[in-house]
């Protein structure tokens, strides 16, 4: 994500200008599909121009969206950096600590696809700021993350963030419907069987979840089209 030039060097008033900024960006991709879908196919440009008011080099950008798609289609390693920004939300962690605890998670979940953006990255000759500790506190001055615990009783391979209905079977998330099955899958929102309602697993705050709903969708489709396993650029 490319926000910001240096984070390391950012003061609290910028970092919660930023987040704030975060905030709108979302809030209003919620109801502008143009610009929901300008995000989606190329997230690292769209967040640099709204959000920090500059333009990424063709090659950066693709850089940086290759690390976006690969941990937004990679479940485990986005559960990760959301159980990680909600712990460290009132204490800022350094870059090295966080890319550190970051290498761990992605060498213990075996993300292969992470690895290769990862890997990507460094063979970009511009210095990019990935992530770190400041990153991590501008996601939380955003309300990316919804606070709350995670519930529901599956959590699987698979994304979905909407409201699911079975009998019906209407969904408006991003999990696939055969006939009178829907596919099992990570659940962002409320299931509805029959006369029970549980609640499922929920990792974002609402005006993010439109736009997190398609990226995550479209990341998956960049996945099994192949397109997230080159080191060298798509």
């Amino acid at each position: 994500m490319g926000v910001g030039a240096d984070l390391d060097r950012m003061d609290p008033l910028r970092t919660a200008a930023v987040g704030r900024r975060v905030n709108a960006l979302f809030r209003a991709m919620s109801t502008d599909l143009l610009l929901r879908e300008q995000f989606v196919t190329d997230p690292a440009q769209i967040l640099s121009e709204y959000v920090d008011g500059s333009r990424l080099s063709p090659q950066r950008a693709s850089a940086l969206n290759q690390l976006v798609y690969a941990v937004a289609a990679t479940t485990d390693v986005l559960l990760w950096v959301r159980s990680y920004a909600l712990t460290y939300r009132e204490t800022p962690v350094s870059r090295a600590q966080f890319m550190t605890d970051f290498g761990r998670a992605v060498t213990e979940k075996q993300a292969a696809h992470v690895v290769f953006a990862l890997l990507r990255l460094s063979l970009e000759e511009e210095a990019m700021p990935v992530a770190d500790g400041s990153l991590l506190q501008i996601l939380n001055e955003s309300g990316l993350f919804d606070g709350g615990p995670i519930s529901g009783t599956e959590v699987s391979t698979g994304t979905q963030f909407g409201t699911e209905v079975s009998g019906t079977h209407m969904s408006t998330g991003a999990a696939v419907i055969s006939g009178t099955e829907v596919s099992t899958g990570t659940q962002f929102g409320t299931e509805v069987s029959g006369t029970q309602v549980s609640t499922g697993p929920r990792l974002f705050s609402d005006q993010f979840v439109p736009a997190v709903e398609a990226l995550v969708e479209y990341a998956g489709r960049l996945r099994d089209r192949g397109l997230l396993d080159s080191v060298g650029g798509q």
